[in-house]
């Protein structure tokens, strides 16, 4: 994994590393599945796709795309992952290895461009709303994985976790629907603010995605503690060629 070549890696400890490339985005979602005779799968993405969304009235909030990077989303790689030593200071050394004696997971999200890890949002409701706090290119925003295939177990069930931001929550506002789903999903976007009604057993389903877990980019996720390994003119700010590492609590079981 390096800084150079746009790669973010996350270990099942919760530890982030070169995050040369966060971008700003709402959400993501991969329906990833067993890596079959694969040590790990690579999901990819069109470049250049990407563009805002405003919600905010009158279009005069905090982000302008002017000045903050917009999100472009290369790949998603995930898989077994062995480190050379488990225990070691560095658990990005290493080798793919889907039978490996003492299995991390391993996924690697590959941006476009210079971004930056994010600071506090509205979602981090306890704390003071400062998402540039390291940097004009922040990116938060969930990861949610489909380990079985399966749409109709897992989710985010009852009153939790803002479905409003979540891939169900937001995908039609991209002018239509994602391809290749399963059938049960369509049923299940938002297609307006109606179907956020704080009730999971009412369509549309919008807190029943299948997930069984995801990784939640979220300052208050890492709050406690950041290593600066490598560090620019301003250490309080993510520049080119810088590594840190965000230590937090990053990988989350669903709740339904």
């Amino acid at each position: 994994m390096s800084h150079r070549d746009n790669t973010v890696g996350a270990d099942s400890f919760g530890v982030f590393s070169a995050l040369r490339s966060l971008a700003w985005v709402v959400t993501l979602a991969a329906c990833v599945g067993p890596a079959g005779a694969s040590d790990y799968q690579v999901l990819s993405d069109r470049a250049g796709d990407t563009r805002i969304l405003r919600t905010d009235p009158g279009g005069d909030g905090p982000v302008n795309p002017d000045a903050h990077r917009l999100p472009d989303l290369l790949s998603i790689s995930v898989g077994t992952w062995q480190p050379d030593e488990p225990d070691g200071v560095d658990p990005f050394i290493g080798h793919w290895d889907r039978d490996a004696d003492e299995p991390f997971l391993r996924v690697d999200l590959r941006f476009a461009g210079l971004l930056n890890p994010p600071g506090f949002t509205k979602v981090d409701s306890k704390f003071d709303y400062d998402p540039f706090e390291f940097g004009p290119h922040p990116v938060f925003g969930y990861i949610e994985f489909d380990v079985d295939r399966n749409v109709d177990t897992g989710g985010e069930g009852g009153e939790s976790d803002s479905p409003h931001i979540r891939f169900l929550g937001v995908g039609a506002r991209f002018g239509g629907l994602p391809a290749n789903l399963p059938r049960a999903l369509y049923d299940r976007f938002a297609l307006d603010a109606g179907a956020f009604d704080r009730r999971c057993d009412e369509e549309p389903l919008v807190r029943r995605s299948g997930e069984e877990f995801h990784l939640a980019l979220f300052r208050k996720n890492y709050r406690n503690h950041i290593e600066v390994k490598k560090v620019g003119e301003d250490p309080r700010k993510f520049t080119e060629d810088e590594i840190w590492i965000l230590y937090g609590e990053w990988l989350h079981r669903a709740h339904g």
